[in-house]
């Protein structure tokens, strides 16, 4: 949809449209994320019996929740700048950010702050916020500027 209301010049339609799916996304995913985290009790003693791997796991579930809203955006975002023919900025900044934020950034909290997985899930958490945030960004910027899309 908004590949095609882009082809028709119809930037504010496409810009309603990427705005309205993203909001859709994120609240749905966090909703299913939070329905995991609550029903969890029930189903991970399916996988295990030990009180620290189950503790573990739902602590982790939990941040899945925190994480669920900001990587729905990126999801959305990402493919709509592509449809409106945004291919190389996305994927740079999706990129750039992963490897050069996220990674180096669960590295210090797993290894030198000694957070185990969880410190993973928190630069995950914090990588996805400034991908969001990026992708947001060149969403209202795009959209307004004439034959911004494809020249970057």
């Amino acid at each position: 949809l908004i590949g095609y209301r882009i082809g028709e010049g119809r930037a504010d339609l496409a810009k309603e449209q990427g705005m309205r799916s993203m909001a859709t996304t994120a609240i749905c995913a966090t909703a299913c994320s939070a329905i995991l985290y609550l029903l969890s009790g029930r189903f991970l003693g399916l996988f295990s019996s030990d009180p620290v791997a189950v503790r573990l796991c739902e602590e982790l579930l939990f941040l899945t929740i925190v994480v669920a809203p900001f990587f729905a955006i990126n999801m959305v975002l990402f493919h709509a700048l592509r449809a409106a023919q945004d291919v190389r900025w996305p994927v740079l900044a999706s990129q750039i950010l992963t490897w050069g934020f996220g990674l180096p950034l669960a590295w210090i909290l797993c290894v030198h702050f000694e957070f185990g997985v969880v410190g993973v899930w928190y630069a995950f958490i914090f990588e996805e916020a400034l991908k969001a945030l990026a992708m947001c960004l060149r969403w209202q910027r795009s959209l307004f500027v004439k034959d911004s899309f494809g020249d970057s």
